[in-house]
């Protein structure tokens, strides 16, 4: 050996099945940014050619480089996190081995040096294959892209290098082990050579007064205890749990503000329509029915309009427009409620509901207008319905009382659901009863913003199972390295007597409290980052009531079960399967 240095070739060659997972944890998180930023990329070159071929040139938008850049601190801080507890958990099991190389002469710098060149031995594997699985990963979303969603995506390159998503993932993988390297690397240092004499296992501290385990058993105390003995590897362990549940129900709520934005998501939208050519109530109401036998119809909303009727609200003399509901739409409206019932507004009622306006508009329940002296009230709100046309603000009524404002029955348009597999002939006949009236056949749109939509959100879930799977990883990772740290423990308390059945209880004990310590925190903060995101973001443009996202809740407690069945079973089946002489003169 001619430097000190090719230590680290010797130990990662030694300690290979124990780093497998640190390894892991490096592919996917370059994985994440080469992919997601090689998507953006290459989304960004189609719309390049294409406007260069529309106008003659380009510019990168501005909502694209903050959205490059939150993508890459995000993965960044996740994994910091989490290799630097992977890092730390192996340092503290080598506490022995620095000790003696500080015994032999080696200083505090080159043992710093030394965990440094452990950590970047790893990218030389990780950074390559998370480059290589992002770019082909960016190659298969291109296919289903251009292939099936269609639409504006039909011009998408299929093959397409990205440089961007490339570097920025090989930039990503050496900046995180760097960052992650710091902290371990003065805690190695700081290691003394007594340390070599007292042993691997020694801890620091005692137990400074006796514990009372007449409410928990001993296990589950040594258990917990384990996991609050290093206070930064908790911190650590927990933090990337903490990380990851915010990341969930943030993600939940731009993926709600997205679904908002998109109009075939809108409970009324339609994929055929009728309008009247000269905007007037002037289609018959017995083409609904007509519609509504046809083979592959699901459901068809009519509707009367007035538009820019004057009205007073509040004392003001204000445009309205006005527009029927049939049974149809009120019942597809139900899902959109954001205040009140839709129940009073049915029959020939003065209750009204609004399609909620952030310009406050007739946006409560109770609020009174007066359209020809006849007074109306706000007995519902809803999120989303037709949009304002040319007054100040949507009031929907009932077929009966908007005849009974307007004098007028039959429809100015009609909106037709088609079921999945629809015949082309149902087309083709609506088309025929359409006469001379404007028809709009909306499939195609509908398909490629519901595709869009739906790649959007695999994609954003398959990120955040990506980053969860990470999460998971290392609480395996910083468990099994806990017991390794502490086998000669585990061996002496075999030996007075410890059962397999609690030495895993204990091992399930110190597993619980990494994930409670980031748990409680994480939901907590999530939760927060939740409700402030859908005020901001949903309610403030489409009206509503914040409700506790259960879903996530639900998908935050299947992790936290799934990572801690995981992280238990693999360290708790080794224990059992080595002597007990073996643990205790293990190092």
């Amino acid at each position: 050996m001619r430097s000190y240095l090719e230590l680290a070739r010797l130990s990662a060659k030694e300690r290979r099945g124990q780093d497998r997972m640190t390894v892991l944890c490096i592919v996917l998180a370059v994985f994440l940014v080469t992919s997601v930023l090689s998507v953006l990329d290459t989304y960004y070159s189609m719309e390049t050619e294409r406007l260069i071929r529309k106008h003659g040139g380009f510019r990168y938008p501005d909502w694209a480089y903050p959205t490059a850049a939150a993508v890459f601190l995000l993965i960044l801080i996740a994994g910091v996190l989490m290799i630097s507890g992977c890092l730390n958990s192996s340092v503290a099991q080598r506490t022995q081995f620095f000790g003696m190389l500080r015994c032999i002469g080696a200083s505090r710098r080159q043992i710093m040096r030394l965990v440094r060149l452990e950590a970047l031995a790893w990218c030389k594997k990780a950074v390559p294959l998370g480059c290589l699985l992002g770019v082909f990963t960016n190659w298969i979303l291109c296919f289903i892209l251009r292939c099936l969603v269609k639409g504006e995506f039909a011009e998408i390159p299929l093959f397409y290098l990205s440089a961007v998503g490339v570097v920025s993932g090989v930039a990503l993988g050496l900046a995180t082990v760097l960052l992650a390297a710091r902290s371990p690397a003065r805690r190695a240092a700081a290691v003394s050579p007594v340390a070599a004499v007292a042993g691997a296992y020694a801890e620091r501290g005692g137990i400074a007064r006796g514990v009372d385990m007449r409410r928990l058993k001993a296990e589950t105390l040594l258990g917990v205890r384990h996991a609050s003995s290093s206070k930064k590897n908790l911190f650590l362990t927990a933090g990337s749990f903490a990380f990851v549940i915010v990341l969930f129900f943030v993600f939940a709520a731009a993926l709600e503000f997205g679904r908002r934005l998109i109009p075939s998501m809108n409970p009324l939208a339609c994929d055929l329509q009728i309008s009247s050519v000269d905007e007037s109530n002037s289609l018959d109401r017995n083409m609904v029915r007509e519609i509504a036998a046809l083979p592959g119809v699901g459901a068809v909303f009519g509707s009367s309009i007035a538009q820019g009727l004057s009205a007073r609200i509040d004392g003001e003399s204000r445009r309205i427009d006005l527009v029927s509901y049939d049974s149809a739409m009120m019942e597809a409206s139900e899902e959109a409620v954001a205040a009140g019932k839709l129940s009073p507004v049915s029959g020939n009622s003065d209750q009204v509901l609004t399609v909620y306006d952030r310009n406050r508009i007739l946006n409560r329940v109770g609020d009174t207008l007066q359209i020809d002296g006849e007074e109306l009230t706000v007995a519902s709100v809803v999120s989303a319905g037709p949009g304002i046309m040319a007054g100040d603000v949507v009031v929907g009524c009932s077929e009966e009382t908007f005849a009974r404002i307007t004098g007028e029955k039959d429809y100015c348009c009609l909106s037709v659901k088609l079921t999945r597999g629809a015949p082309e002939e149902t087309v083709e006949t609506i088309r025929r009863l359409a006469g001379s009236e404007w028809f709009e056949d909306r499939r195609a749109t509908v398909r490629m913003e519901q595709g869009a939509y739906w790649v959007t959100r695999v994609g954003a879930y398959g990120f955040l199972v990506i980053i969860a799977l990470i999460a998971a990883l290392h609480i395996m990772n910083g468990i099994s390295m806990s017991v390794s740290a502490r086998l000669p423990q585990y061996g002496v308390m075999r030996a007075v007597g410890m059962g397999g059945r609690q030495m895993k209880k204990m091992i399930a004990a110190e597993t619980a409290a990494y994930a409670a310590a980031g748990s409680v925190p994480g939901c907590a903060l999530g939760l927060l980052a939740h409700y402030w995101l859908i005020r901001r973001m949903v309610l403030q443009y489409f009206g509503g009531r914040w409700q506790v996202p259960f879903g996530v809740l639900l998908t935050v407690f299947l992790l936290m079960l799934g990572a801690c069945a995981l992280a238990v079973h693999a360290p708790a089946k080794r224990i059992a399967g080595m002597e007990i002489t073996e643990t205790i003169n293990h190092l």
